[in-house]
């Protein structure tokens, strides 16, 4: 199996199209190209396209519709992917929101 079709099978999953030229794009950041076998050593580098392209996927609207057809994405799925992603490449997680609390009753 190459890269690329490993790569658009997960992302057709979460019924997400992506542009050749985008996945192209993030293959090179990566040091793959789309004609590389996928096995064991291609797939830290797999692991870290998505976590450099699913904080990219969850800009776009949930759900879109138009006349009488709407698409909705699951996008609670694609943050637990990325979640996992995170503890397994033992990298920070970009989508976490930091809380700022009123600690002012502690002085």
């Amino acid at each position: 199996m190459k890269v690329r079709d490993y790569i658009t099978a997960n992302l057709e999953l979460w019924s997400v199209d992506i542009s050749d030229s985008l996945i192209d794009a993030e293959l090179i950041n990566v040091g793959l190209n789309s004609d590389s076998e996928y096995n064991s050593e291609s797939e830290v580098k797999t692991k870290t396209l998505f976590y450099n392209i699913i904080p990219k996927l969850l800009l776009r609207p949930k759900s879109v519709s138009e006349g009488g057809y709407s698409i909705t994405y699951d996008s609670e799925g694609i943050k637990s992917f990325y979640e996992i992603l995170c503890q397994q490449l033992e990298l920070p997680n970009v989508l976490l929101k930091n809380k700022i609390r009123d600690r002012s009753n502690l002085w």
